[in-house]
């Protein structure tokens, strides 16, 4: 008889204080009120899109016979789109990127680059990519200098999937 009545006390304390945990939000009244919109819908005209800006990824090296003329393209693309396009020299671990031993002050070999040049399967400097994207006519994402004006003007022609303030 005692367990039954506390089981039944226990099950009265429990049923009383349940209820109170219920959340109940305020009462929200829209009705005659001065400061209330009547449609609570926001309605901005779009902004269009903006022409986008190219990140030209070049993979070259200090001792690349070939790289200067890779460099005066992107010099060139850099002049003719001023705040346009972003240029960035990559040095992987090559034998055409080591130091020259009398006139390197720096080695710019790192880390990173390398791990890029293994991931994209780079076979010669220099070697590009625009935007990391791969164009139809290619069979990679790295490109020879040659086609990197094409791509880069055919990428800025592009608009972008969202305006950045």
């Amino acid at each position: 008889m005692k367990r039954v009545y506390k089981t039944l006390v226990l099950a009265s304390i429990l049923t009383a204080f349940l209820p109170a945990c219920k959340e109940i939000g305020p009462d929200i009244n829209l009705k005659n009120n001065a400061h209330a919109l009547a449609d609570t819908t926001y309605v901005e005209t779009p902004v269009a899109a903006e022409t986008k800006n190219v990140v030209i990824e070049e993979f070259t090296g200090v001792q690349c016979t070939n790289c200067p003329a890779g460099h005066q393209i992107i010099e060139g693309l850099v002049s003719a789109n001023p705040g346009k396009i972003v240029a960035v020299s990559l040095h992987p671990n090559t034998p055409l990127g080591y130091p020259i031993s009398n006139l390197s002050v720096t080695n710019l070999i790192d880390a990173k680059s390398q791990a890029l040049f293994i991931s994209f399967g780079v076979s010669s400097l220099p070697s590009g990519m625009i935007d990391r994207k791969q164009f139809p006519s290619e069979g990679t994402i790295p490109v020879d200098k040659s086609t990197w004006q094409s791509y880069a003007t055919t990428q800025l022609g592009q608009t972008t999937p969202v305006n950045l303030l």
